[in-house]
């Protein structure tokens, strides 16, 4: 009887609490490592300041892989909310989706309200 209370319990413990939003802030702080928002300066990846408008590989003086810079030439969008989504779920097939065979990002944000806060984080940067 009390393992069955104790679950009871447990379970409604986690399924009971208040969901909380995803913080921009602290989401950017796994993608900082690579990239930058403040400056048009890149790192390993691309500066990311001014990202949301900007056209497919057009951070200024990054050397983009080959893929990457083939699907950019073919398709040539702005970065928009909603690809930004689709990239940072899964880098790799989002270029293979596009006819590349790979993309240098391996990272990916698994969890949509993670990467809905990191791209609100961005897009407010850029006001």
């Amino acid at each position: 009887m009390f393992k069955r209370i104790f679950m009871v319990v447990v379970l409604l413990g986690i399924t009971g609490a208040p969901v909380e939003a995803a913080d921009g802030a602290k989401v950017w702080k796994k993608c900082k490592a690579c990239h930058n928002y403040n400056k048009a300066k890149n790192k390993a990846g691309p500066h990311l300041q001014g990202i949301i408008g900007r056209k497919c590989g057009a951070a200024g003086k990054f050397k983009y892989g080959k893929d990457y810079k083939k699907i950019c030439a073919a398709n040539a969008w702005a970065w928009d909310a909603a690809l930004l989504d689709e990239y940072l779920t899964d880098p790799k097939q989002f270029v293979k989706a596009r006819g590349g065979k790979r993309s240098k990002m391996a990272f990916r944000l698994k969890k949509s309200d993670n990467r809905e806060a990191v791209i609100q984080f961005l897009t407010d940067k850029a006001k």
